[in-house]
């Protein structure tokens, strides 16, 4: 698209309209021109609505740079329940393209254990626990072992089943005797992905 198009979506970014600007977050990732990550990083220091906020994560993991994980990392740690499970989604993205590494994986790490270990406490949504559960199968830390299994009794099947898939993309044969007994779990995806696992 032509650039006064590209710089009256950059401008939608500071709308009054929430609206408008979560569905320019969204457009603004999907043109995925150069200015496009600084535009949604800048955003995301200012913005202060949660659905706009979750649609700026959701720009960011879908743009996939890991020059992003700093922002995404601090939202990972948010009390609102959707914004941290869309910051948990874009993290998983990133790490699928590219590895993490260094002081990133353990910040990574320590980020979502201690999400993960708030939403037991808190009951907080089953999305989030699914996205917390999805993303630390994509960084595939071995630090993970003990949420990953506690999610395996978790009373939502979705939840078990992204718990039984991190554990399988860790690929630690001393899980299989914690998946065979998944192979009996009441719901057919999960039983069917403990027997993949």
């Amino acid at each position: 698209i032509g650039e006064e198009i590209r710089l009256q979506v950059a401008a939608m970014l500071a709308d009054v309209d929430p609206r408008v600007r979560q569905a320019a977050a969204l457009l603004t990732a999907n043109l995925a021109d150069a200015a496009a990550l600084e535009a949604l990083l800048k955003r995301l220091e200012v913005e202060d609505t949660a659905s706009v906020r979750q649609a700026l994560l959701t720009g960011l993991g879908q743009l996939r740079d890991p020059k992003a994980l700093p922002a995404i990392l601090k939202e990972v740690r948010s009390a609102d329940p959707d914004v941290s499970a869309a910051a948990a989604a874009a993290l998983a993205r990133i790490a699928t393209r590219r590895p993490i590494e260094g002081p990133q994986r353990a910040e990574a790490v320590e980020a979502l254990v201690a999400r993960y270990e708030a939403t037991q406490a808190t009951g907080n949504g089953v999305a989030l626990r699914e996205a917390l559960l999805t993303a630390m199968g994509a960084v595939g830390d071995k630090a993970f072992q003990p949420a990953l299994r506690t999610a395996l009794g978790d009373p939502a099947a979705v939840v078990r089943l992204a718990g039984v898939n991190a554990l399988a993309a860790l690929g630690d044969a001393s899980a299989g005797p914690v998946l065979a007994r998944l192979t009996e779990d009441p719901d057919r995806g999960v039983r069917q992905a403990a027997l993949s696992a």
